[in-house]
C-alpha cells in the first residue's frame, strides 16, 4: 500500500491537508543534495549560538567560509527559509527567525506524528534483526542517561532512536523531511525548556511505565513483534506527549519569554 493510501485511510482532513503539503516539500528536497553542507553549517550555526535570533545572515559570507559556490549557497538559505530556520526580508536580508512561537511548535510535532507513524507502521513490517539490536541499544542508551541525570545525552539518544526508526523504515524521502523536522523539534526542546521539564524526562524509577525511555521499549517491542497497528498508535502518543511537556512547560515559565512568544489563542 502506498504512503499516500495509508495517510488518507487514518488522518482527518488537516492531516491530508498537511501531508500534501509535505510531499511539495520532499519533492524539493530531493534535489537540494549540494547545498546540504551550507544548509547543515548554518543549522549548526543557529544551534551553537553563532546566528542568534534576529541576527543578519550574508549568503555571501557563508560561501567565502565554506569556500562555495555563492548560487549553492543561495539555493540553501532557500531552503532554510522553506525549513523555518531564517525569513528573508526584502530590501534587508536574511535573518535568523525570532525562535517559534506556539503554531511552529505544533505544526512541527503534528508533522513528525504523520511521518513517524507511517515509518514504523512500515518497519513493523519489515525490520531485521540487526535493526531490532540498533533500536534496542539507543533504548538501553537512554536509561543509562535517566540513570546518570544527564538531559544531554538523553535528547542525542533520542534523536538517535527516533531518526533510525524512520530511516530503517526505507523511505528515504520521509526521511530527508524527518530531520529538517526533528532538528527544529529538538532544538525548542533544548533551548526553551530543557531545564523545566529535566523532571518528566528523568522520571526513571518507581513510575518508570510512564517515563519516556519506557514509552520506547514499547514501541520498539511493538515493532519486534511486527504490530504496526500498535506501534503507529504508541509512537503517536509518544510524540503528542512531547508536545503537551513543551506547551504546559512554556505556559508556566516566564523566563522563556526572551525566545518564545504564545499564541494568545492557547
Amino acid at each position: 500500500m502506498s504512503i499516500s493510501c495509508i495517510i488518507l485511510a487514518h488522518y482527518s482532513n488537516t492531516y491530508k491537508l498537511l501531508f500534501l503539503s509535505l510531499k511539495k516539500i520532499m519533492k524539493s528536497t530531493e534535489t537540494a543534495r549540494t547545498p546540504s553542507k551550507a544548509y547543515e553549517y548554518v543549522v549548526s550555526g543557529i544551534r551553537e549560538g553563532k546566528y542568534p535570533p534576529a541576527s543578519k545572515i550574508s549568503d555571501r559570507d557563508i560561501a567565502k567560509e565554506l569556500d562555495m559556490g555563492h548560487m549553492t549557497v543561495r539555493e540553501a538559505m532557500s531552503k532554510l527559509e522553506e525549513h523555518g530556520w531564517i525569513e528573508r526580508i526584502p530590501h534587508k536580508g536574511a535573518f535568523v527567525r525570532q525562535f517559534f512561537d506556539s503554531r511552529d511548535i505544533r505544526h512541527i510535532y503534528l508533522a513528525r506524528e504523520v511521518i513517524e507513524e507511517v515509518a514504523v507502521r512500515e518497519l513493523a513490517e519489515n525490520i531485521t534483526a540487526d535493526q531490532i539490536e540498533q533500536l534496542r541499544q539507543c533504548c538501553e542508551k537512554l536509561e543509562a542517561a535517566c540513570r546518570q541525570s544527564s538531559v544531554e545525552n538523553y535528547f542525542m539518544h533520542d534523536m538517535q532512536f527516533h531518526s533510525l526508526s524512520v530511516l530503517f523504515s526505507g523511505n528515504k524521502q520521509l526521511y530527508t523531511l524527518f530531520k529538517a523536522l526533528i532538528l527544529q523539534g529538538n532544538f525548542v526542546f533544548e533551548k526553551l525548556v530543557a531545564k523545566t521539564v529535566q523532571a518528566n524526562i528523568l522520571n526513571f524509577g518507581e513510575s518508570f511505565e510512564n517515563a519516556f525511555p519506557s514509552r520506547h521499549r514499547d514501541i520498539l517491542k511493538a515493532i519486534e513483534y511486527h504490530d504496526p497497528e500498535v506501534a503507529g498508535v504508541l509512537v503517536k502518543r509518544h510524540i503528542q506527549f512531547g508536545y503537551e511537556i513543551i506547551i504546559k512547560e512554556l505556559k508556566n515559565n516566564d523566563k522563556t519569554s526572551v525566545f518564545y512568544q504564545l499564541n494568545p489563542s492557547e
